[in-house]
């Protein structure tokens, strides 16, 4: 099993055991994986030491980070009936952070929303999807139910967007920790560390710029962004509510 094998299946592993009894719990779920994914990208970018053993001429030789794979692939992340803003939604939040784009495909039999990117980058972003697709439908089951279409509709594009905050703290908590190592790596004399940790930020970031190239160089009308159009601003406003309180610092850790 390889690394990137071995990252997905511990994203898999880690959301398969949070059931969550509410939304805070899938928050922090989400938010764990987040963490733990962007902790390997970076991993994997960068070398934590830069020096190899020594050569035969008793000097240290710099190893360089492992290669990119720029490859562009796709890959479906959920299937349904009908359009679905809410999955949408879903969809452009979980792609947003893992360097994919999302886009959707119909005809008579249903819907069906994909992702391009690299297989890893794809992999990741479907086990979020199908872990988060499922809890938010649930919850809003739960917390929603009684108040109308509109307002249950609405309450999950409330409770996306605060799971969207969650991720954005997942990845940058990964980053600046990352950093900080960096730091500390340079006051023990290695002056390039940090630059090593931006550079390879960099190159993360730059991943979803290729999967629109790829998707524009096949002529797909591909427009960044997405709507904000909500049906209840009470449910929405719950929605936000509900996940907006809670304590990243407080839960989902890693064990």
């Amino acid at each position: 099993m390889n690394d990137q094998t071995k990252i997905v299946d511990k994203v898999r592993k880690l959301l398969r055991l949070s059931e969550a009894a509410n939304i805070h719990e899938a928050e922090n779920a989400a938010a764990a994986a987040q963490r733990l994914i962007e902790a390997h990208r970076l991993s994997e970018a960068v070398i934590g030491d830069p020096w190899s053993e020594a050569a035969d001429d008793g000097e240290p030789q710099p190893q360089q980070p492992p290669p990119v794979d720029p490859h562009v692939t796709r890959a479906t992340l959920g299937e349904h009936g009908a359009r679905s803003p809410w999955r949408w939604r879903l969809a452009w939040a979980v792609c947003n952070h893992n360097g994919c784009q999302p886009w959707r495909l119909g005809s008579r039999e249903g819907h069906r929303t994909v992702a391009y990117g690299t297989e890893t980058d794809l992999a990741v972003a479907a086990a979020l999807y199908a872990y988060l697709e499922i809890e938010i439908d649930r919850l809003a089951d739960k917390h929603a139910s009684g108040r109308g279409r509109a307002y249950k509709g609405a309450f999950r594009l409330g409770a996306i967007d605060s799971i969207d905050d969650r991720l954005e703290e997942g990845t940058g908590s990964a980053r600046e920790e990352a950093r900080t190592v960096a730091k500390q790596r340079a006051d023990t004399g290695d002056t390039t560390a940090l630059a090593r940790v931006e550079t390879a930020i960099a190159t993360i970031d730059a991943r979803a710029g290729r999967a629109v190239s790829y998707m524009q160089g096949r002529g797909m009308a591909y427009r960044r962004g997405r709507s904000t159009r909500v049906s209840s601003a009470g449910g929405y406003s719950s929605g936000r509510r509900v996940g907006g309180s809670i304590d990243l610092a407080g839960g989902g850790r890693l064990r």
